[in-house]
């Protein structure tokens, strides 16, 4: 995952202050901080790290008081990543949690937001004021950001996975087989969080969950998380593309489908039979099944 911290906690808080005092963050390292309760983007800031911890107050930037007002969450900048169009682009994909006990997880693929502003270089330790000109537009994929470019069109802002997948095979020199090795490596962190959540989802017998996982892609194809949404947005909106409500609805009535009839006792390999969701994890196979790569892969964690 990105490096990140939640300022709201005082530990983490204590721990970037920490790593900026003892050089393992450089002062001008660039980091995302998004308020806490932001939604699309909204509030949103592009900062260095000395900007973040007001000078003179290291020691007092994580006291209780100060963690009151804390209401972010701070994330480093990723690079360098592969672009779109020279633009960069975060891919979403689903975790669909169908039983606790035994632990059955699946994956879908989701879409994917680019940007319309062609990507800039951040700006290097010597010139950190520049950054602070630059429209955030260039940085953040949210359509809240990309939608006042003038040549803004739904159609070509949110990509389902194949019209990503002919990008890479036609309008790229990686070609299909590295789509494939980036999909199984985002499969595979798709598992990794799937682990994670494990211990917590085992006390819920019974209930499934549902959560969306958005990612950036490293230029060597490494996806690398940015946020785990455990109440991804799958609703109707005002101006929303008819392809996007489609594709909503479709992944909605999969998902009912999918818990209603394992819970009905139907064998999860029927439910997935034509199905875009992959088998991620399954306790009930003996022995345990967990996903890997096809045989030729040759991705890395």
């Amino acid at each position: 995952m990105a490096t990140t911290y939640d300022l709201r906690n005082s530990s983490e808080c204590q721990e970037f202050t920490s790593a900026i005092s003892q050089g393992i963050h450089e002062p001008e390292s660039i980091w995302f901080m998004k308020p806490s309760n932001g939604k699309g983007g909204a509030g949103i800031r592009v900062l260095p790290a000395s900007r973040i911890v007001p000078k003179n107050q290291e020691h007092s930037f994580c006291s209780s008081k100060a963690i009151s007002k804390n209401k972010f969450v701070i994330q480093e900048s990723i690079s360098p990543l592969t672009l779109v169009h020279g633009s960069r682009f975060h891919v979403r994909g689903y975790l669909l949690i169908v039983s606790t006990s035994p632990y059955i997880a699946l994956f879908r693929n989701g879409f994917a937001l680019r940007a319309f502003h062609p990507a800039h270089p951040f700006v290097n330790s010597e010139h950190p004021d520049v950054l602070l000109s630059l429209p955030l537009e260039q940085y953040i994929t949210h359509t809240s950001f990309q939608e006042s470019h003038p040549e803004f069109s739904y159609g070509e802002h949110w990509w389902t996975f194949s019209k990503l997948r002919q990008y890479f095979v036609h309008d790229t020199k990686l070609g299909e087989s590295a789509f494939e090795e980036m999909l199984d490596s985002l499969k595979k962190q798709v598992l990794l969080t799937s682990d994670i959540l494990l211990p917590h989802n085992a006390k819920r017998a019974g209930i499934y969950s549902f959560l969306s996982l958005d990612f950036m892609i490293k230029e060597d194809l490494t996806p690398i998380l940015l946020e785990t949404n455990h109440v991804p947005l799958l609703a109707v909106q005002e101006n929303m593309w008819p392809e996007r409500v489609v594709e909503d609805f479709k992944v909605m009535n999969e998902i009912l489908q999918i818990v209603h009839g394992y819970k009905s006792g139907k064998p999860i390999d029927e439910l997935l039979v034509s199905s875009d969701w992959t088998l991620l994890h399954d306790q009930s196979k003996s022995p345990e099944y967990r996903y890997a790569p096809p045989m030729g892969s040759c991705n890395s964690d």
